[in-house]
């Protein structure tokens, strides 16, 4: 689907719990269909499409999302086209609708307006997007109450007060997954000078231990892989609920309210925030297919070494692929990689622990201080593009031939089609 940009103008009501939005979308063609899902509490209305200068009343039937589709939590709109439009040369395709509602349900938890804290993003479809997942630029204006402070996956640009309230506005000109969007009261926020933790006070001090390893961290992988691209201040915000894990957005990470603070899970603790971190290199695969493996394995394989550079070298590293391979194990017979989607019930065991078994098995075989060069080097490689596949990692590996003196393409293909248990032998 040819979407370019999303525009999208939205007064949150924290004390109702409700939105009140307008949205645009703006397509560089006209798309064979128009199929758009957004949350099921939110009511759609005022819909419409123009192309060009030309508007169009159009009819839509509600439907269920695709089986195929990572996000469940949604209802489908299907949007009926007339026959007859076409675009002149620089015109441009638009929809615009208007909608509200709250949001009561979104997948794994990971949307919600409350009174206290409001996290939004694709998980709770809280804006008109496509099933299938594409990636576009945007711009965000927000109204909310004065008392708030907000954060989003991309650059401020203005802020200003309108009577009892605040608007501010981002605008992202590279292409993002979607629109992230946090914010809490200004009372109870967590404020540190020179903090990269944000949230709820005292949710952030519970977690503090992490910040000094984590900055550390973070400058290590940025003096191995290069700067982070990211326009946004970098924050690592901690929200109110329980569930739900970690996600990772351009200059935002977005975790649970507590992580484990005994000793003797600090390193693996340290080790997941910074997987996260790493995915501001790696995040440049669908999050449909089995091309994401590529994502979540380097990010593994990279924040695996980052962290073994503090906490015991090269026996950390192996303390921990024996725990993987142990549950790798335990999970019994699974299929290959590449035949598993991102949403099936396998992706999980077979992209983070075979995927980081199989890098960790190539660093083995290559010797570390090559493996990392490769690791670097394809971070530069795939710097400026917008959306990467397995192929792309095996043609980038034809330029260490004289390098790797094993057959690192036949190696990797064995791994990705190795159906059973465990690792191939």
């Amino acid at each position: 689907m040819p979407l370019d940009t999303v525009v999208l103008n939205c007064e949150i009501f924290p004390e109702k719990k409700a939105i009140d939005a307008k949205v645009l979308l703006k397509f560089t063609d006209i798309p064979e269909s128009l199929e758009l899902m957004i949350n099921p509490d939110l009511d759609i209305k005022n819909y419409h499409i123009k192309a060009g200068k030309k508007k169009f009343k159009i009819e839509v039937i509600e439907d269920k999302v695709p089986d195929d589709f990572f996000i469940k939590t949604a209802k489908l709109l299907r949007f009926k086209l007339p026959t007859d439009l076409k675009l002149e040369k620089d015109e441009y395709f638009y929809f615009e609708a208007d909608y509200l509602g709250k949001i009561l349900k979104s997948e794994w938890d990971l949307s919600r307006i409350e009174d206290n804290f409001v996290e939004l993003a694709l998980y709770g479809a809280w804006y008109p997007i496509p099933p299938k997942e594409v990636k576009y630029k945007f711009e965000l204006t927000l109204t909310s109450p004065k008392e708030w402070t907000w954060i989003s996956n991309s650059e401020l640009i203005k802020t200003y007060n309108l009577k009892a309230k605040t608007v501010r506005h981002w605008k992202d000109d590279s292409k993002k997954l979607d629109i992230t969007l946090l914010g809490i009261q200004i009372k109870q926020a967590y404020e540190k000078e020179g903090s990269i933790f944000w949230g709820l006070q005292d949710i952030v001090e519970r977690n503090s231990i992490y910040e000094k390893y984590l900055l550390e961290m973070m400058k290590a992988l940025e003096d191995w892989l290069g700067p982070i691209q990211s326009k946004a201040r970098f924050h690592y915000a901690f929200t109110p609920r329980e569930k739900g894990g970690q996600y990772s957005r351009d200059g935002l990470i977005v975790t649970v309210k507590e992580l484990p603070t005994e000793n003797h899970m600090v390193s693996r603790v340290l080790q997941g925030m910074i997987h996260e971190v790493s995915h501001s290199w790696w995040k440049k695969t669908s999050v449909h297919d089995y091309h994401n493996w590529l994502d979540e394995a380097l990010a593994e394989i990279s924040s695996s070494i980052i962290v073994a550079e503090k906490f015991g070298g090269d026996k950390w590293l192996n303390d921990k692929a024996t725990r993987v391979l142990n549950a790798l194990e335990k999970a019994g017979e699974l299929p290959a990689i590449r035949d598993t989607p991102r949403n099936a019930k396998d992706a999980y065991v077979l992209f983070y622990y075979r995927g980081f078994l199989l890098f960790y098995e190539i660093m083995k075989k290559s010797g570390k201080k090559l493996f990392m060069e490769i690791i670097q080097e394809f971070a530069s490689y795939i710097q400026d593009k917008d959306l990467i596949y397995t192929e792309n990692f095996l043609d980038f590996l034809f330029l260490f031939k004289s390098k790797i003196d094993f057959d690192i393409h036949k190696f990797i293909h064995k791994w990705l089609r190795y159906e059973g248990k465990g690792i191939p032998k």
